[in-house]
């Protein structure tokens, strides 16, 4: 099959990334002709002639800014180019993954009136509200189901009322032009966004699971002495919250790879109440990331948002890491109730971190493998190609 991925970023930043790229190799390796489509950056990996240029949202041209925000909404020259693309490609399929704010859902236009058949890989909760995380004034907010996006705009759900307002517009322009109509199959990674899907009335939503787990990695423990962090530095992900852990077990040593808006406020903290046994790292590349999770004894993935499926989780679990993590989203798919703490209880995850810490190793040895061994097996890459092409090949007339 000729299938076409669509990303607005190809580069590896961050989770989405991860699994577009291990997409393609999966596809290719399977036997399938794969082309791609995004827009230019200067640290993509790969790209071609059709990519639409660059879509800065740090410009200071207010000017630019305007311009900017009307390509969130619908970008003309991204579609123009999008469409040559398939028109030369003539894809089977088009996979979507993130398009939005700088793609726009410009582009399922140019499949509808192509007659492709569509899959889109749900990375987040854009679908179903205009703030993707669904988080904001330190909660989760659930108000914004079955296109009532003026909600967004009265509780400021972007937390920036010229960035609520926009997109609000873009939901409602969304629905207008039936843009929510135009995806085949929406692909979900975790049972957890499969249900919300349900509850925002999208029927056509199939479960698979993101890929991760390599050929015939073998699980191997390694005892290490840290406990670690990765990811954004942002109040939905609960660092600030495991920041406070730390400052209140001094006996252990913590790693915090990533960066983010609240970084210099984690940074102030730590001076203010002397923290000694925090070390933060900025953002690394992968095989740094491998050595530090090397060095862990426990990850410790702290969210208090509607995690969908997190590669924090699944990764370090590759790496023959125990994890603990937070009692939310879709987390809970891959963890087990020993290992849960309630999101955003210092107390729960503290007394879960020195549960743990301070276990026998062999306790934990065999906890981590049980894991392995269980995630193994739903997040193959072999699974994954299985799952995938089951979806391709129903959507072929």
């Amino acid at each position: 099959m000729k299938i076409l991925l669509v990303n607005k970023f190809w580069y590896k930043r961050g989770g989405a990334e991860l699994v577009v790229f291990h997409t393609k190799k999966i596809l290719e390796d399977a036997g399938h002709t794969v082309e791609i489509f995004g827009m230019k950056h200067r640290k993509n990996e790969i790209d071609n002639a059709f990519f639409s240029d660059f879509v800065d949202y740090d410009t200071k041209d207010f000017l630019q800014k305007i311009k900017n925000a009307i390509k969130t909404i619908y970008n003309r020259e991204a579609k123009k180019k999008f469409e040559q693309l398939v028109k030369e490609f003539q894809p089977d399929v088009v996979h979507f993954h993130n398009i939005y704010h700088q793609l726009s859902f410009s582009l399922l236009s140019v499949t509808k009136k192509h007659k492709i058949p569509t899959v889109m890989t749900l990375h987040d909760y854009k679908m179903i509200h205009p703030n993707y995380t669904m988080f904001h004034h330190g909660k989760v907010d659930d108000t914004v189901y079955k296109d009532k996006y003026f909600r967004c705009l009265l509780n400021n759900c972007m937390e920036s009322f010229s960035h609520s307002f926009i997109a609000m517009l873009e939901g409602w322009f969304r629905k207008a032009l039936g843009y929510n109509k135009n995806i085949d199959v929406f692909l979900a990674p975790s049972i957890f966004m499969q249900e919300k899907m349900k509850e925002a009335d999208y029927t056509n939503v199939r479960y698979v699971p993101n890929p991760v787990f390599l050929g015939d990695e073998v699980y191997v423990h390694t005892e290490g002495k840290n406990i670690v962090y990765v990811g954004r530095f942002s109040k939905e992900k609960g660092i600030d919250i495991l920041l406070r852990v730390a400052e209140k077990t001094p006996e252990f040593s913590y790693v915090f790879i990533g960066d983010g808006e609240i970084r210099e406020e984690l940074d102030i903290y730590i001076t203010l109440k002397k923290i000694k046994n925090v070390r933060i790292t900025g953002w690394l590349e992968q095989k740094e990331i491998q050595k530090e999770l090397q060095d862990a004894r426990l990850v410790v993935v702290p969210s208090v948002w509607y995690e969908n499926n997190p590669l924090s989780v699944l990764e370090a679990v590759r790496n023959g890491k125990l994890v603990l993590g937070s009692d939310i989203g879709g987390i809970p798919e891959l963890l087990s109730p020993d290992i849960l703490f309630r999101p955003g209880n210092v107390g729960d995850i503290k007394d879960a971190v020195e549960k743990w810490y301070t276990a026998d190793e062999d306790v934990r040895k065999k906890k981590e493998k049980e894991l392995f061994e269980e995630l193994s097996k739903v997040y193959s890459f072999e699974e994954y190609k299985k799952r995938l092409e089951k979806v391709y090949k129903g959507l072929q007339k």
